[in-house]
């Protein structure tokens, strides 16, 4: 479960991001590095997301030197449960989740500003000193 309750209601201006929100440079999932990747099927290289233009292909096997990429996710409104201060994410506060990031990391929309936050399924834990 995530730690959030999703709520149908609307915000306004620059408060909520875009319906699709493009993250350009991002890998698309854990432990992605932009590097020689090898093609699992025969894929048509495009020259740009949803392009149209058709600048190559690989065949199955076929080694690809990948230079960057993008992550397009659709935001998903949620109120956070618990604070997070570093970030300045308070709970009650209405936050977007826009894609997971990898160790325990989740990019999120708040305020108009993109930021980091940990652990979105449970609560932070304060680290205890002494003894």
């Amino acid at each position: 479960m995530l730690v959030a309750s999703v709520i149908a209601a609307q915000t306004t201006g620059a408060q909520k991001p875009p319906n699709v929100y493009i993250d350009k440079g991002a890998c698309p999932f854990e432990c992605c590095a932009y590097r020689e990747w090898v093609a699992r099927t025969d894929v048509t290289l495009l020259d740009s997301p949803n392009g149209k233009r058709v600048v190559g292909r690989a065949k199955k096997g076929e080694r690809v030197l990948a230079l960057t990429g993008e992550v397009h996710s659709v935001p998903l409104r949620v109120i956070a449960q618990h604070d997070y201060p570093d970030v300045g994410v308070k709970a009650g506060d209405t936050i977007y989740i826009l894609h997971y990031e990898g160790e325990g990391y989740y990019k999120v929309w708040h305020h108009g500003n993109v930021v980091d936050v940990e652990n979105l399924t449970k609560p932070r834990s304060r680290k205890s000193h002494g003894g």
